[in-house]
């Protein structure tokens, strides 16, 4: 049996269900996935799957103090990108940085802590 996800996992769900909902028209051209905490030995994430402008892209939210090499930094995240074989588009880039900027307020607005 897995672990029950950290409030700010839950959190991080709860907020991309809302955009799912809602469809605002900043995210038109996204389509969201499953999210889910990863936490191995040395490693701890909280994995985006999403869709942007037609390509299939998989998002680590990583602690600040991680050592992976980032596309983004936020006050409670290191946004890596997983598995992109080529560079983001700026479209693309422009997405995932609102959607980070989004998470960070959404989370400090519902006074989650940062992992």
């Amino acid at each position: 049996m897995s672990p029950a996800p950290s409030a700010e996992a839950r959190a991080v769900q709860g907020l991309i269900g809302l955009l799912r909902r809602a469809k605002p028209a900043a995210f038109k051209d996204v389509r969201f996935g499953p999210v889910r905490e990863v936490k191995e030995p040395g490693f701890s994430a909280i994995r985006l799957e999403l869709v942007v402008a037609g390509r299939a892209l998989s998002v680590d939210l990583m602690p600040p103090g991680s050592a992976e090499p980032c596309f983004l930094r936020t006050r409670r995240f290191r946004v890596v990108p997983r598995r992109t074989g080529r560079a983001l588009s700026v479209p693309q880039q422009r997405r995932l940085a609102l959607l980070a900027r989004l998470i960070d307020r959404g989370l400090e607005k519902a006074h989650i802590p940062a992992s």
